[in-house]
């Protein structure tokens, strides 16, 4: 744990994104990147350690830095119809993420390429269609991923696999009519 570094994001009135960071504790910020690095809004950043970060936003886009935010690379994770809204990174290498229409992807390859290990209608009954918010893990096997349904009365999702996305499990609820927005478990990345 590393509370010295610290990564927010958000959005300005102008339309594109802004990222900040405090490498100690909060007691300054500096701005990261520009209009041009980050053209489209910003939903999630999950932080690796002080140089490593990943971000994801509207417009199916996703960052990574490996350099404290100096340089930044992007990638493409889904069509641009849809947002990625939630982001879990392991390393510089490896990151799952979460999308509308009840997406889920994995890289290996630092985001060069995104593998869609998205839970099927006949695993997760309902799934697809929902908008996963949340993602977490801590390896890249055993995966929790939380999202909604839109609609009234809203009803929430919990999923797992702990099988790297081949097979996933729905998780009963004791609550209906709740929508369901983010998960962590002990020792996961987020």
């Amino acid at each position: 744990m590393d509370s010295q570094n610290v990564w927010v994001i958000g959005d300005e009135n102008a339309g594109y994104a802004t990222v900040l960071r405090s490498t100690n504790g909060g007691d300054s910020w500096d701005r990261l990147g520009s209009a041009e690095d980050f053209p489209t809004g910003l939903i999630d950043v999950s932080a690796i350690d002080a140089d490593t970060a990943w971000i994801v936003g509207i417009d199916g886009q996703g960052h990574l830095t490996t350099d404290g935010g100096q340089n930044w690379k992007t990638m493409q994770i889904i069509t641009s119809l849809y947002h990625v809204n939630a982001v879990c990174g392991l390393d510089a290498q490896n990151a799952w993420a979460a999308t509308d229409q009840g997406g889920v992807y994995y890289t290996s390859n630092g985001g060069d390429d995104w593998n869609d290990v998205c839970p099927s209608v006949e695993d997760v009954p309902g799934i697809k269609g929902f908008e996963l918010l949340g993602i977490t893990t801590a390896d890249s096997q055993s995966v929790w991923v939380t999202g909604l349904e839109f609609g009234y009365p809203p009803e929430g999702i919990i999923a797992n696999t702990i099988n790297g996305g081949t097979d996933w499990a729905p998780q009963t609820s004791p609550v209906t009519g709740v929508n369901l927005s983010r998960v962590s478990f002990v020792g996961a990345c987020k």
